[in-house]
C-alpha cells in the first residue's frame, strides 16, 4: 500500500514539474509587450495636395518625420479650403483625433477660435508669431522664414541685368507680405537705385495659367529676376521665364525648385518642417499643450545652392552675408539664431 501512495505522489509530482516547464516555456517565448502608444492622435489639414513639390509637400513629408521621431500615427486631409477647414477639424476631433495642425497662415482665424470650444485638445498653425494665442495652440514662427527672403534680394540685386526685379505670390497672407518687404530691402540694400516692382498677388498659390501670366508681366514691365512665393503656381512662372524675349531668372520657396529648370532657378527659400514638426509633437507628448516654437536660420530655413550659370563671386558675397547675419551685423526681424 505505501509503494501504491508513493507512486502516486511520484506521478503527482511529475505532473506538477511538468505543468511548471511548460508554463516557464510559454513565459520566455511569449511576445515581448506591445510599447503603449502615445497618447495623441494627429490630423493635419492642408490647403493643397501633397505633391506640390512645395508647401504640401514639405508638410506631408515633415507628417512622415514625426511618426518616424515620435512614434505618433497621423491622418491628414489635402485641399482644404479656409471656409472647409473648421468642418473638417471638428470631424476629426469628433473621430477621436486630439492634436490638429493647420499647415498654413490662411487657416489663423480658425486657428486661434477653435482652442476655447476643445479645451481638451491641442492645436498647431504655421504661420506669423502672435501675442495672445490660447494656452492650447502651437505656433510654428514663419516669420524667422524673413532671413531667406531678405538673402534672395540681396541675391537679385547682385545678378540683375535691368535694374529691375519683382514678386509674385499666392495669397497675400502676413508672412508673405513680410517676406516681400525683407526681398525689397535686401534688393535695395545690394543695389541701391533698383526697381523692385509692386508684388502681385494670385490670390492662389496652385494656379499655373495665373503664374505664368503673373510673371509674364512683370518681365513685360523690365524684370529680370522674379521671387515666385508659390506652390503649383511656379511651373507657370517657369514657362514664362523660358519664353522671356531675354535671361531671366526666378527664385523658388519651400523646397529646392532649381530640379525643375537649373538655368532658370537660381535660389529657393527652403523651410525644415522635418525639425519643426516633430519638435513640436515632443512638446505636446511632455505635458506641454501650447507655445510658440521658431524655424533657426541655417537649421530650420536657409537658402538652397546657387545655381543659374551665375558668377561664383556671388555665393562667396552670399556667405559673407550670412556669415554677417550670424555675428548679429545685419538685423532681420523676428530672426531665431543658432544656440552658441
Amino acid at each position: 500500500m505505501g509503494g501504491r501512495n508513493l507512486a502516486i505522489v511520484v506521478v503527482a509530482i511529475v505532473i506538477v514539474v511538468v505543468i511548471a516547464a511548460v508554463a516557464y516555456i510559454a513565459i520566455q517565448t511569449a511576445a515581448p509587450p506591445t510599447p503603449t502608444a502615445p497618447a495623441i492622435k494627429l490630423a493635419a489639414i492642408l490647403p493643397g495636395p501633397i505633391n506640390d513639390g512645395g508647401w504640401n509637400t514639405l508638410g506631408f513629408i515633415a507628417l512622415t518625420e514625426v511618426e518616424n521621431k515620435t512614434g505618433v500615427k497621423y491622418a491628414y486631409s489635402e485641399y482644404v479650403s479656409m471656409a472647409d477647414a473648421e468642418r473638417v477639424a471638428r470631424e476629426y476631433i469628433a473621430s477621436g483625433y486630439n492634436v490638429i495642425l493647420f499647415h498654413g497662415g490662411e487657416y489663423t482665424s480658425v486657428a486661434l477660435s477653435m482652442p476655447k470650444d476643445f479645451p481638451d485638445a491641442t492645436f498647431i498653425l504655421v504661420a506669423a508669431k502672435m501675442t495672445d494665442i490660447p494656452t492650447n495652440l502651437w505656433i510654428i514662427d514663419q516669420l524667422s522664414y524673413n532671413v531667406t527672403y531678405y538673402l534672395c534680394g540681396r541675391v537679385a540685386g547682385m545678378i540683375t541685368k535691368t535694374g529691375v526685379v519683382g514678386w509674385v505670390g499666392g495669397m497675400d497672407l502676413p508672412h508673405g507680405l513680410a517676406g516681400y518687404e525683407q526681398f525689397k530691402r535686401g534688393a535695395t540694400e545690394q543695389k541701391p537705385g533698383i526697381t523692385v516692382l509692386p508684388a502681385t498677388w494670385l490670390g492662389d498659390f496652385n494656379d499655373p495659367v495665373k503664374g505664368r501670366d503673373a510673371t509674364t508681366a512683370l518681365i513685360a514691365q523690365g524684370a529680370d529676376v522674379i521671387y515666385a512665393w508659390t506652390d503649383l503656381a511656379f511651373f507657370g512662372s517657369v514657362e514664362a521665364a523660358k519664353t522671356a524675349p531675354r535671361k531671366v531668372w526666378l527664385m523658388g520657396v519651400n523646397s529646392d525648385r532649381g530640379h525643375i529648370d537649373p538655368d532658370i532657378v537660381v535660389t529657393s527659400s527652403i523651410t525644415n518642417f522635418g525639425i519643426a514638426y516633430p519638435a513640436v509633437i515632443k512638446e505636446i507628448l511632455a505635458g506641454k499643450k501650447g507655445g510658440i516654437y521658431g524655424l533657426v536660420f541655417m537649421e530650420g530655413t536657409y537658402l538652397a545652392p546657387i545655381r543659374g550659370g551665375v558668377s561664383a563671386d556671388v555665393e562667396a558675397n552670399l556667405k559673407k552675408i550670412e556669415e554677417d547675419i550670424l555675428a548679429g551685423k545685419i538685423s532681420i526681424p523676428d530672426l531665431y539664431l543658432p544656440k552658441k
